[in-house]
């Protein structure tokens, strides 16, 4: 199956997190496109109040607004495209040796499944994990409340 459209949350002018995701995608994904739209510098007021409640206006770490913000911007993008899927990683992800077989795996999950309206969180920076007595074996995909 092929890998869906790829959008990869990224600072403009982190040219080392740039090598890093540019090796990890390569021989993985070809065909990506870099979200640089939303770094700190251009989060003004108005996207503020557009996107985000003023209790996070001035907060302390204004780079998760930015990577919030370019999330949604992906999402964006998504629609505009018209595709039904896609897929956005953040370029400090590290991609293990088994990704494509997951990605493949997760992608006819899917369409077997028939899944819409959706949105899949692969990751482990929240320690959620799926209790062994609710695992069935060759599922990758667990409805959760949240990531």
């Amino acid at each position: 199956m092929k890998t869906p459209k790829t959008y990869v949350i990224h600072v403009s002018d982190d040219f080392v997190r740039e090598t890093h995701i540019k090796q990890a995608l390569r021989g993985k994904i070809d065909t990506y496109e870099f979200i640089n739209e939303g770094d700190i510098a251009d989060l003004n007021e108005d996207i503020l109040h557009r996107f985000f409640h003023e209790s996070l206006h001035h907060i302390k770490k204004p780079n998760e607004i930015s990577c919030s913000y370019k999330h949604l911007r992906s999402y964006q993008k998504m629609l505009a495209s018209g595709e039904d899927l896609c897929l956005i990683l953040e370029d400090d992800i590290i991609l293990y040796s088994n990704f494509q077989t997951g990605m493949e795996a997760i992608l006819k999950e899917i369409q077997h499944r028939n899944l819409t309206n959706f949105i899949i969180s692969l990751e482990d920076s929240t320690n959620q994990f799926v209790k062994r007595s609710e695992k069935v074996k060759g599922q990758w995909l667990y409805p959760k409340e949240r990531g």
